[in-house]
């Protein structure tokens, strides 16, 4: 709290009046904010009087203001970790009367100042206030915040349920500007909920932009932070990740879950479609040529307003010729607040399916006289079949020219015996319809491995 008007400009430019800690959960951080208030507070009652040196009119209350994501977060999560650190603060209990809802704390001295607990908020002497507030509400609205912290700032979410991080972060920020001038200090800290939330944007323009004054630390995961996980065994999920052991089945079961908040590694975006990219991305194959090329445009728009907007675009300049008798697929996904539109294109790649099923349902029943064959054989060879025809009457599976082994089974089995191989030119799968009786119950296939797809 050193005066910065009487310090030289450079001096004041490279001091920190915010801090983004992107931590991973279980780090510890409403302990540390709870730790940091209590600091804050002592600094402030070292003072002879905090009103005339922070230039406030005599009485005017210093507010230090905790934000939380939600009211249960607020009231019984961080209240209460700071309530505990002021009622087994020694240096309090020597220096103050601490009062609990009217009841003692400590032993009681006449003369001695008070500092009254209450139900949201704890008042120290010289209108020193301790508040707990959260995102849904806007009750710190008017407050004399000297000081501010946003705990898990990533997930703040108005009644509406839609992000608003940023709106707080601008009331918190200009109410602390508009009455401390440079002196006020904020803090921000969470693990990110997604790639572009508030906190990992803060984090990033921090990063980019040091002459603002805001110091970043981070991204951390939980077991750099907190000292207990640190001295557990590790257990390796994959390659280049091993995690402590109490956390290992929370990376096995959500492993895109648990890279966001143990590893600070969140999706692109909230409950993302794609869970899990990285197995998209292992699907890819590599030096493959591109389906289509593209140029970016800038185009334009008129707007149910009557305003013409420019929006950035890409055009579509040409597409890889594809094999013949393949279609292919496009989808389209207008975006509801950020992104205008996004398209997917792809198609399926002929590929050989592997299908399973009894002999009587591939083999005429000359056919299973001719190879001393029962019904319900059970294939022990692989089959080779030739490439289908587009007749309707071509079922995809070993027939007359098959050349399967096949073996006696004296016990009848509803599962599959027959291994044939097909190419399939689409999604779908060929059912072997054109030899399977009428009358014949339909049994399914038991194993098929599917169509890999380029897009």
């Amino acid at each position: 709290f050193e005066d910065p008007y009487n310090l030289p400009p450079e001096q004041v430019a490279r001091r920190y009046q915010t801090a983004v800690l992107l931590w991973g959960k279980g780090s510890g951080k409403d302990y540390l904010c709870s730790i940091l208030v209590c600091y804050l507070v002592y600094v402030l009652l070292c003072l002879r009087d905090p009103q005339v040196y922070l230039r406030l009119a005599p009485g005017e209350p210093i507010d230090l203001v905790n934000v939380a994501y939600n009211a249960d977060q607020a009231k019984k999560v961080f209240f209460e970790k700071l309530k505990q650190r002021v009622k087994r603060w020694q240096w309090l209990q020597d220096n103050f009367n601490v009062i609990e809802g009217g009841r003692r704390v400590n032993k009681q001295k006449a003369g001695r100042a008070p500092v009254s607990i209450n139900d949201d908020f704890i008042e120290f002497p010289h209108q020193i206030r301790a508040w707990s507030r959260h995102a849904q509400n806007e009750s710190y609205e008017g407050l004399n915040m000297l000081v501010w912290l946003m705990d898990e700032a990533s997930a703040f979410l108005s009644k509406l349920k839609r992000e608003n991080a940023e709106a707080i972060h601008q009331t918190l920020k200009t109410s602390a500007a508009s009455r401390f001038g440079l002196r006020w200090v904020g803090l921000i800290i969470s693990w990110p909920r997604h790639a572009d939330d508030f906190t990992m944007t803060q984090h990033k323009e921090a990063v980019l932009n040091p002459e603002l004054g805001v110091y970043a630390d981070g991204p951390a995961s939980t077991w750099e932070i907190n000292e207990l996980t640190k001295l557990e065994p590790r257990v390796q999920i994959r390659e280049g990740l091993e995690v402590p052991a109490s956390l290992a089945n929370d990376f096995i079961s959500d492993p895109e879950g648990a890279l966001g908040r143990y590893c600070c590694q969140p999706p692109m975006a909230r409950e993302a479609f794609i869970r899990y990219p990285d197995r998209l991305w292992s699907s890819v194959e590599v030096g493959r040529a591109p389906l289509f090329e593209w140029e970016p445009i800038v185009t334009t728009r008129e707007e149910g307003d009557g305003e013409v907007r420019s929006y950035r675009a890409i055009r579509l300049t040409k597409f890889r010729e594809l094999p013949k008798g393949i279609k292919l697929f496009a989808h389209g996904d207008p975006g509801l607040v950020n992104d205008s539109f996004s398209m997917a294109f792809g198609y399926a790649v002929p590929a050989m399916i592997m299908a399973k099923t009894v002999a009587a349902d591939v083999l005429e029943p000359m056919q299973l006289v001719q190879r001393k064959l029962k019904p319900d054989d059970v294939s022990t060879g692989r089959s080779r079949s030739p490439r289908p025809s587009s007749s309707p009457s071509s079922c995809g599976a070993p027939t007359r020219a098959s050349a399967c082994k096949w073996t006696s089974r004296t016990s009848r089995t509803p599962s599959s015996s027959c291994v044939s191989t097909t190419r399939a030119s689409g999604i779908g799968r060929r059912r072997c319809a054109a030899t399977r009786s009428a009358s014949r119950p339909s049994r399914s296939t038991t194993g098929t491995r599917p169509s890999r797809f380029s897009g």
